[in-house]
């Protein structure tokens, strides 16, 4: 299990390579990772979980955007941002849960460097495709437990975004999944994801 940061590292350094290798484009900041107990997580997840699903709790994305403006006489003179992006993964999971766990928070950080459109979209739409590259990862890697686990979720946008998602790539795979994210109609997405059964 992976307990502590100096163990967890290791772990996500890996699980970034991999997920850079995949999707062939390379994250121009990584976040930072940050274990949390479970309580924590389920403090920092409430406002997005929709059931008790554990695969929506084992990590999440945070992103947060501090703006500060220097003022002379009432007019800006110098504005300066600092963007703070972490990664807060649940300790105590096994190795390669933890780094499917990673894999999917580290396709939120894509999606907010590469895809920014996307932001807008309904959060199906963005779970479904951060567990589209949690699967695969699993696919690589043969952790068929992992993997039955994101295919059989129940949750509303984890389980039926993915499940939407993993349909509409069909066999083309990453590319097919980039081309559908840089042409999709955000917009015209349902605010629900479409039913689908495990």
């Amino acid at each position: 299990a992976v307990k502590k940061p100096d163990l967890a590292q290791p772990h996500f350094d890996r699980a970034l390579r991999q997920f850079q290798a995949w999707t062939s484009l390379k994250l121009d900041t990584v976040p930072t990772l940050v274990l949390v107990n479970r309580a924590a997580m389920q403090e920092l997840s409430e406002d997005l979980r929709k059931s008790d699903s554990p695969v929506s709790i084992r990590g999440l994305y945070s992103r947060q955007i501090t703006t500060t403006r220097q003022l002379r006489f009432g007019i800006t003179q110098k504005m300066e941002t600092d963007v703070q992006e972490r990664i807060y993964i649940v300790d105590h999971l096994h190795d390669a849960v933890f780094r499917t766990a990673v894999t999917h928070e580290l396709m939120h950080d894509l999606l907010q460097e590469y895809f920014p459109r996307l932001e807008t979209a309904p959060l199906w739409v963005q779970e479904g495709i951060c567990q589209q590259a949690a699967a695969e990862y699993c696919r690589r890697r043969n952790y068929t437990d992992i993997l039955y686990g994101i295919e059989h979720c129940t949750d509303p946008d984890y389980g039926d975004g993915y499940r939407y998602i993993k349909q509409m790539m069909g066999m083309g795979g990453w590319p097919a999944l980039r081309r559908w994210m840089e042409a999709v109609d955000v917009d015209a997405l349902p605010q629900e994801a479409p039913r689908s059964s495990p």
